[in-house]
């Protein structure tokens, strides 16, 4: 099911899961076979813009989607976390893969306008600063027991 809903995330059509009006992309290359790279772009990069909209809107913060992300859902834990994976290639560099990937596929996957503003800022800016300190975890002090 989490394979065939981020299929539908990527653009992939989905079959039963296709909603209703809704047409149903395909994929095919001149070759008659699946380029697996190009699926894996897609889904990493539809799953890091869904966490990036979540943390745009204050649903969640870096460390927290990150953990969620290769504990909960399974992200390739070799990204460090859905929006380590951003931040790892830089935001330049994700926006300029999700915008060849538009235009190469035709898949919905559009970096809101407030990453793009991010990445202006800067190329790698995904801390937690500002956050609102009882969204942290209070680290313990050593040699104290609670």
């Amino acid at each position: 099911m989490l394979i065939e809903n981020g299929g539908l995330a990527a653009g992939f059509a989905s079959g039963s899961l296709s909603l209703p009006g809704q047409q149903a992309k395909t994929f095919e290359s001149s070759t008659g076979s699946v380029d697996v790279a190009l699926v894996k772009q897609r889904l990493l990069c539809s799953q890091a813009l869904a966490a990036a909209e979540c943390w745009e809107e204050g649903l969640t913060d870096p460390v927290t989607a990150d953990v969620a992300s290769t504990l909960l859902w399974n992200f390739p834990s070799y990204t460090g976390g859905v929006l380590s994976y951003i931040d790892t290639i830089g935001l330049n560099a994700f926006i300029s893969l999700c915008d060849s990937l538009s235009t190469k596929t035709g898949a919905d996957l559009n970096p809101t306008p407030w990453l793009r503003a991010k990445a202006q800022e800067s190329d790698r800016n995904l801390s937690t600063d500002g956050l609102k300190s009882e969204r942290r975890c209070p680290m313990p002090t050593p040699g104290v027991l609670s």
